[in-house]
């Protein structure tokens, strides 16, 4: 049996990734309160992450500064995602297709 929350306890994550202007590849991160962008934030900052907010629910994410190829960035970023909402029972985590 599964265990059902009411919607006004969860968080939904969206993400999609984006080249910016400079080449370098980031990841968009929207989710639906502050609160939980903080923590977020918070978190990928102490993974070496470049977190920039784009508005109070929205972050831009580079990820840490090492010589990956596009592949093992999206593995690192996911893992940092999974890990996060392990760690963040309450927030459900929905990822939309990356814009190419």
């Amino acid at each position: 049996m599964q265990d059902f929350r009411p919607i006004d306890e969860m968080t939904v994550v969206r993400v999609s990734k984006a080249r910016g202007d400079d080449g370098l590849r980031r990841m968009t991160i929207e989710l639906t309160t502050r609160a939980a962008a903080r923590a977020l934030a918070l978190y990928l900052e102490q993974c070496d992450c470049t977190v920039t907010f784009v508005s109070e629910r929205v972050l831009e994410v580079l990820p840490p500064a090492r010589a990956q190829t596009a592949r093992e960035e999206a593995i690192e970023m996911e893992a940092y995602l999974r890990v996060w909402s392990a760690m963040n029972p309450t927030i459900e985590v929905t990822r939309i297709p990356a814009a190419e």
